[in-house]
């Protein structure tokens, strides 16, 4: 997952935090000349009668590149901006420009999915993902229809029948509280997920910060569910307890017999 500084916090052209390109993962750099920034008609005003570069402002778009010369995927990011003071290692001052993303096209991803991963679960993160800066309270309701989503796959019945024998459709929070009784770790941490998602809707919204929360919450429960991360490493750390030491030159005796056995 991206770090939550890089996520919450503005940076400058100089300073670009390692975006993940969304074809290959690598980090995005700027294109030579990459940034251009548009003053806003009203810090023009401010400025022309001032002289004070504190008061610039508008928006920027950033112009980005993938850093692996095999992929060279491209990529925009648009935002506001403004100008602050700065001082370089010799104790000069200088004035920068302060960027604050509001979107990338194409989306960054957040955290990483699995290669192949249910379109029902990635489609609504995608969107959480691209909301991410903008409109976080809208990135947060994207992120509850990923969990429906995710409850879809995992088989939990999203209708059921009441007493008269009429179906009807089971609220999220029954299903997650159904899923908890067969995994409890990944079920808790699914219904705080869905507490978070809630708040997106309400009039206060959602903080960015809350929302990083819920996305680390997400990817937990991605990484358990779909690549069985913790099983694996609970099996790996049994071999070399087992064996007193590394496994990896088993796995290495292992290739090269297999590679033998082609020849």
């Amino acid at each position: 997952m991206i770090l939550e500084r890089h996520l919450l916090e503005p940076f400058t052209a100089d300073n670009i935090p390692p975006f993940p390109c969304p074809t290959c993962g690598a980090s995005l750099v700027k294109r030579e000349k990459g940034l251009n920034c548009n003053q806003s008609s009203e810090a023009r005003v401010h400025y022309e009668i001032d002289c004070d570069y504190e008061s610039c402002f508008g928006i920027f778009v950033l112009r980005l590149l993938c850093s692996q010369t095999s992929c060279k995927e491209s990529v925009d990011c648009v935002g506001n901006y403004c100008v602050n003071q700065d001082e370089r290692p010799t104790g000069e001052p200088y004035w920068t420009n302060v960027l604050t993303p509001l979107f990338f096209n194409p989306t960054i991803l957040i955290f990483s999915l699995p290669k192949h991963f249910p379109e029902p679960i990635r489609k609504p993160l995608l969107e959480s993902f691209s909301l991410f800066w903008s409109n976080p309270s809208a990135s947060g309701n994207s992120l509850r229809i990923a969990l429906e989503a995710l409850m879809d796959n995992q088989r939990v019945n999203k209708s059921a029948r009441n007493k008269a024998g009429k179906r009807f459709h089971r609220k999220l929070h029954d299903r997650i509280v159904e899923f908890a009784g067969k995994n409890s770790d990944i079920g808790d941490k699914l219904l705080a997920l869905k507490w978070l998602g809630n708040s997106g809707s309400h009039e206060k919204g959602l903080k960015p910060e809350d929302l990083v929360t819920g996305l680390k919450l997400m990817e937990y429960a991605i990484e358990e569910l779909f690549e069985k991360r913790s099983r694996n490493l609970a099996a790996t750390a049994k071999r070399i307890n087992r064996r007193k030491g590394p496994v990896s030159n088993i796995r290495s005796r292992a290739a090269r017999s297999a590679r033998s056995g082609l020849r």
